[in-house]
């Protein structure tokens, strides 16, 4: 008997692959809310590399129905007010959230007066020594929040003002962006501003820049020179494959200076780490930068549909981690791609599953609290939901599960010990398990009636489990099996054992 491999650390931190049998582009399979990186670039991370479950979501309420919304949330912005960083968020149906830092449920000062026809967009900001605002929008205006004093809304919320700039495209989608002292948003075919100008006051237009009248902005950025914004035609469905465009534009010129089409059904986001842009399609993740654009994650990323588009879900779904990771939401997980800090690999990761039966992400922020990551459901067919999920937090999902790609054998072997080491031992609660397949066609060809079980109950607070195995064979390939049942285990390696077989 002899080692047949070994996986750890260097392993568990690389990428999902695009299929089962890729051994390029990371050694997981499927991993949906298993996470490696405990801590990305915090104080923890003697524990980075040990495989666990992600973390279990914490459900913060609107203070009278605690644990769900009243409203989905599909915008928002951290902002320091009064001496205490706060999270603004904006509703579907016009209700107004605070969410201060830390443990507290979050506040709704629309709670019983919401603001009218609510559309996706919302920023905070002034003009060079002006007032600065909440501005808000609404499907044909935008209202304005005054942000001075003790007039802002964490301690208010009588000051709120409908109206204050009218005649915009009629339309859910109006993703706002801070750019060069000014703020820029999407406004159907095209692109509006509030400029300033120049002696501490504000200049609204509804087009800075237009489009052909068949193309509607759906998401915009920057790249430190240029404004960067996608433009799609489609209205037809999640399936087709429609003109997208990514535009560059100077801020000056009547048109846009430089422009790239993705074929994908549709862009529902944008979002820049250093002055790099990433667009979010419906079947993959393109790097666009001035010199062109290259399809970096291809795979479908599961952005609800169409519809969820046209009623300003999306923009907001995807944010940045660390300046150097992108965070954003599948209708099933919350998914990292990148670095999520500086001594980690560039990895496409899974590491949170959203709970059963809450709906789909419609909005994403890790601009409030280090280490967490907030995400908005829209329900489903029940309660919208807010969750916060803490890379670093004691509970950890249960019954999720781990799949290695197709392992290459280069020759038959009888399996005959696997052996699992953790990172730290067993704790009370903690369950896992550990099975072994050599096929994706048959259940017959599972290490699984026999699989080796780790449990405190059973154990106590070991550091090693090894099963023997009888009459399982692989020939060519095998692939790991991890699941996670209960509480949190850390595997720090996983071992096989075995011996070659002549092949007849």
């Amino acid at each position: 008997m002899r080692k047949i491999f070994s996986i750890g650390p260097k392993d568990f931190l690389t990428s999902i692959a695009p299929s089962a049998h890729t051994e390029a582009g990371g050694l997981w399979f499927k991993a949906d809310g298993i996470n490696p990186v405990y801590d990305p670039g915090g104080t923890e991370s003697i524990e980075n590399g040990l495989l666990q479950a992600g973390a279990a979501g914490i459900a913060f309420g609107d203070g009278n129905n605690i644990g769900s919304t009243a409203d989905t949330i599909f915008c928002g912005e951290s902002y320091v007010t009064g001496g205490t960083a706060y999270l603004f968020m904006m509703g579907k149906s016009g209700h107004f959230y605070l969410k201060a830092v830390g443990s507290g449920d979050m506040i709704d000062r629309a709670a019983t007066n919401q603001i009218a026809n609510s559309a996706n967009g919302l920023t905070i900001w002034g003009p060079a020594g002006g007032t600065v605002k909440l501005y808000y929008w609404q499907r044909e205006q935008i209202g304005a929040y005054d942000m001075t004093g003790n007039n802002h809304p964490a301690t208010a919320d009588s000051h709120w003002n409908d109206a204050v700039y009218t005649g915009l495209y009629a339309s859910y989608n109006h993703q706002a962006h801070k750019f060069q002292g000014n703020v820029y948003y999407a406004n159907g075919p095209y692109i509006g501003a509030l400029l300033d100008n120049g002696s501490g006051g504000v200049t609204h237009s509804s087009n800075v820049l237009d489009f052909p009248t068949n193309l509607k902005c759906t998401a915009i950025s920057d790249d430190g020179t240029y404004l960067v914004a996608a433009v799609t035609e489609n209205s037809a469905g999640n399936d087709t494959f429609a003109k997208n465009k990514v535009v560059f534009w100077d801020l000056y010129s009547s048109q846009w200076t430089r422009e790239y089409d993705i074929r994908d059904p549709f862009i529902w986001a944008i979002k820049k780490i250093g002055n790099t842009n990433y667009a979010f399609g419906q079947y993959g993740i393109y790097e666009v930068s001035f010199g062109g654009v290259t399809k970096i994650l291809s795979r479908l990323i599961g952005f609800g549909t169409m519809s969820d588009l046209n009623v300003g879900y999306g923009a907001n779904r995807a944010t940045v981690y660390n300046g150097q990771a992108l965070i954003f939401g599948t209708d099933t997980t919350v998914d990292t791609f990148g670095k999520l800090s500086p001594e980690l690999k560039n990895a496409y990761l899974k590491p949170f599953k959203i709970p059963s039966n809450v709906g789909t992400p419609t909005f994403i922020s890790t601009s409030l609290d280090s280490g967490r990551v907030y995400v908005a459901t829209d329900g489903g067919s029940g309660a919208s939901k807010f969750y916060g999920f803490d890379f670093n937090a004691t509970t950890r999902g249960t019954g999720v599960s781990a799949q290695t790609v197709y392992l290459p054998l280069g020759d038959k072997y009888q399996i005959e010990r696997v052996d699992v080491i953790f990172g730290e031992p067993l704790a009370s609660g903690d369950s896992m398990n550990i099975q072994l397949k050599t096929d994706e066609d048959s259940a017959l060809n599972e290490l699984t009636a026999n699989r080796l079980t780790a449990t405190y109950a059973n154990d106590g607070a070991i550091r090693r489990k090894s099963m023997l195995v009888q009459g399982f064979f692989a020939e060519e390939q095998l692939s790991v099996v991890i699941n996670f049942v209960a509480g949190a285990p850390k595997i720090k390696r996983i071992e096989i054992y075995g011996s070659i077989l002549p092949v007849k």
